[in-house]
């Protein structure tokens, strides 16, 4: 004795879907994109006792480049970034007062992830 199962799948809903998750993905790229370039635009508080007057080029020099619906980059294009942001180079000075690049990819894991399930969960 065999047994038959039969699937019919109505590919219109499916279609409509992929448009609901094409634009959930839009949105959360570009919430991502954003918080990134906020973050990385901060400075932390000045220290009461400096006399160096900040110039303001590290925050001038982020570019936010959106590549895809799914994709982008945040770049700290600045002279000196490295010296301020690099994990591995960061100059003393800096250290323990500026995030680097692995505190802010820290950070933006579980941020980013939210941007996408709070996305996603929008989708019916």
């Amino acid at each position: 004795m065999a047994v038959t199962l039969e699937i019919h799948i109505d590919t219109s809903e499916i279609k409509g879907l992929e448009a609901q998750f094409r634009k959930a993905q839009d949105t959360a790229t570009d919430k991502a994109l954003n918080w990134l370039d906020e973050r990385l635009k901060h400075y932390p508080p000045v220290r009461p006792s400096s006399t160096y007057i900040r110039t303001g080029n590290l925050r001038n020099r982020v570019l936010k480049r959106k590549t895809s619906f799914s994709g982008g980059a945040v770049i700290s294009q600045g002279r000196y970034a490295h010296w301020v942001r690099d994990s591995r180079r960061q100059a003393r000075v800096h250290r323990g007062r500026w995030p680097t690049d692995r505190d802010i990819a820290k950070e933006a894991e579980q941020k980013v992830k939210g941007f996408y399930e709070g996305e996603l969960e929008k989708v019916k």
